[in-house]
């Protein structure tokens, strides 16, 4: 069983935020749908939106479990493309991180 949780906070003054946590079954690209849907992510999207996405990027690579997914990025700006096209993907690692933590 697969799980995609999604976290989603408007503004940096605004501090209300969503949780969903929706089952992926055969399709991916619906379940993330459902999920920003029921945080309420695209009822507030427009053409002139600017959005920033900040996957998990633990390890300079994916890593099953620690990483986001790439598909999940990939499926993710698709849905929100079709409200913006004004969106930013933060995908710095850094420091230790660029090892990834307690990594031998």
């Amino acid at each position: 069983m697969r799980w995609n949780c999604l976290y989603f906070q408007r503004g940096k003054a605004n501090l209300n935020h969503g949780i969903a946590l929706r089952k992926i079954e055969n399709d991916l690209g619906n379940a993330i749908r459902m999920a920003l849907e029921c945080v309420g992510v695209l009822e507030h999207l427009r053409v002139a939106t600017r959005l920033a996405l900040k996957p998990n990027f633990t390890y300079a690579y994916y890593k099953p479990g620690v990483s986001t997914s790439p598909q999940v990025i990939r499926e993710t700006v698709k849905i929100l493309r079709e409200y913006t096209r004004h969106i930013a993907i933060e995908c710095r690692v850094v420091g230790a991180m660029a090892e990834g933590f307690n990594s031998t």
